[in-house]
């Protein structure tokens, strides 16, 4: 494949256990993608540096997961299409299903604090999160209900 010096497009699906990264050229051709697994995939048994059990049916991932692993997809992607990061003009992301995480304004996770959860030698009480995640995602209008609108 010859060094690509036109513009591009990334896209970024964030999975349960990994991330894959797609570069297309501005007519949709695929020139490039790649998938990096999350470095603590599901966190379905005890958070990082705890060993009480989480409550039954949760699978967790690590924030920094995330970051680290969409870092490692998107340059084995640029590197294999042999193009440059400012050949990207424009970006998509995907996540499976209602993720929520609060952080500062910064960006910081709070669950990433020092006293926070992924931090800590303890467990957590995730229970108040579960039921406001699916508030959120009860409230939000059906595929169906909101196709209508357009």
């Amino acid at each position: 494949m010859k060094n690509i010096s036109a513009k591009i497009a990334l896209g970024l699906d964030f999975g349960t256990e990994s991330v894959r990264a797609l570069l297309v050229d501005l007519r949709g051709q695929e020139l490039a993608s790649a998938t990096v697994s999350y470095r603590h995939g599901q966190i379905i048994e005890s958070l990082p540096g705890s060993k009480k059990k989480l409550p039954t049916h949760f699978a967790l991932q690590h924030p920094f997961d995330w970051i680290d692993s969409a870092a490692r997809a998107v340059r084995a992607a640029l590197r294999q299409a042999r193009a440059k990061a400012d050949a990207v003009c424009g970006i998509g992301v995907d996540f499976t299903s209602c993720t929520l995480l609060p952080v500062l304004r910064d960006g910081t996770p709070l669950c990433c604090l020092p006293n926070g959860p992924m931090n800590r030698k303890r467990g957590q009480n995730f229970g108040n999160i579960t039921a406001r995640k699916s508030k959120l995602t009860g409230s939000m209008p059906s595929r169906k209900s909101a196709a209508k609108n357009f």
